[in-house]
């Protein structure tokens, strides 16, 4: 999957309080053979614009450390997701991380197929998700997994052609008729493709 979260100005993106920087957004100054956008332009001017746009719309009571929730950012020596964090999570959530692993290595890899994709969708669309009354970091981390697992799904099914790292032994050619666009995915809304 290449691409990013689009920006509507600076550094806002169409939800209310998610700003996006780097790697993570698409703002279009480097052309679409990007990543994304991790040039050192779009590290540091978008970056600094999110930071600036975050604390002028952070509510007045959160613009201080104090009023801010969570903890202080792991340094660089200390592990990223603790052995504790791991053994944290339940059977059920590791059974189902595992699960849609396993389903986007198989069937969702470097060389993929119409048939392969739908049958990665149904995989996805059945599994359950655990449910729980807590909403810690494991659980929205495996969420998002399932979020963006399908998302890439849909994505692949929905562009009948090969360009860049997406190959389909189906439509093995490019097709700049009909795909020479982004893909753009909104919750709730097929996929669809703009210039």
């Amino acid at each position: 999957m290449m691409g990013g979260v689009k920006q509507i100005s600076g550094a806002e993106t169409s939800l209310p309080g998610l700003y996006a920087a780097g790697e993570t957004a698409d703002t279009g100054v480097h052309g679409a053979n990007r990543l994304a956008s991790n040039s050192l332009l779009e590290g540091l001017v978008f970056a600094a614009r999110s930071g600036q746009a975050m604390m002028k719309d952070a509510p007045v009571k959160k613009k201080h450390a104090a009023g801010l929730p969570g903890s202080p950012a792991p340094q660089a020596w200390q592990p990223h997701c603790s052995a504790a964090a791991q053994e944290q999570r339940k059977p059920a959530e590791n059974a189902a991380l595992t699960k849609i692993r396993d389903v986007m290595w198989r069937l969702v890899g470097i060389l993929r197929s119409g048939k392969e994709l739908t049958g990665a969708m149904e995989q996805l669309r059945s599994l359950e998700l655990p449910k729980t009354e807590e909403h810690g970091r494991a659980h929205c981390e495996f969420r998002n997994m399932h979020a963006l697992a399908s998302v890439m799904v849909k994505s692949a099914l929905a562009r009948h052609e090969s360009r860049g790292s997406h190959y389909r032994s189906d439509f093995p050619y490019r097709d700049d008729d009909d795909f020479a666009k982004h893909s753009i995915a909104q919750k709730a809304k097929e996929i669809r493709f703009e210039a």
